[in-house]
């Protein structure tokens, strides 16, 4: 993504159309500034859109004023944002092909790995959705149709 702003001096500028250079007046100083603390995240919108609708809970419970102090965490490995959470339903599949499911009950981190338990008294790490638990049913059949 190019970079529509850029500061000197402490003022803010955009660049406009034709490359050139232009000072903003007073009135739109915030506009620019608020362009370029999203230009400093370095995300695509689509980057950004997924990350907030991740973030609505985060500001909460960490107590974060915004959005971008919550990926600041993120990015320094001080927040994990976790692709499950307690209560949300799994399905395991085995190497025989048969489907299970269970309830996650418990999420911890241990030996630099977020661990979750289930009711099933199965445990999983996250490196595991997708090879052999699943987040839907559909996704742990595989594409096969059951019978």
């Amino acid at each position: 993504m190019d970079r529509l702003t850029y500061y000197k001096d402490g003022k803010p500028y955009l660049h406009k159309n034709d490359g050139s250079k232009n000072y903003m007046r007073n009135a739109d100083i915030e506009a620019v500034r608020r362009l370029a603390a999203y230009e400093n995240t370095g995300l695509e919108p689509e980057e950004l859109d997924d990350f907030a609708r991740q973030a609505c809970n985060i500001r909460m419970i960490v107590g974060c004023k915004t959005l971008a102090e919550c990926y600041k965490l993120v990015e320094d490995g001080r927040l994990i944002i976790l692709p499950c959470k307690v209560g949300d339903t799994v399905w395991e599949r085995d190497g025989a092909g048969f489907l299970y499911q269970y309830t996650v009950t418990v999420a911890y981190f241990t030996n630099g790995k977020v661990i979750f338990d289930t009711d099933g008294g199965v445990c999983f790490s996250a490196e595991a959705i997708g090879t052999s638990i699943f987040f839907a049913r559909e996704e742990a059949l595989g594409g096969e149709i059951d019978g």
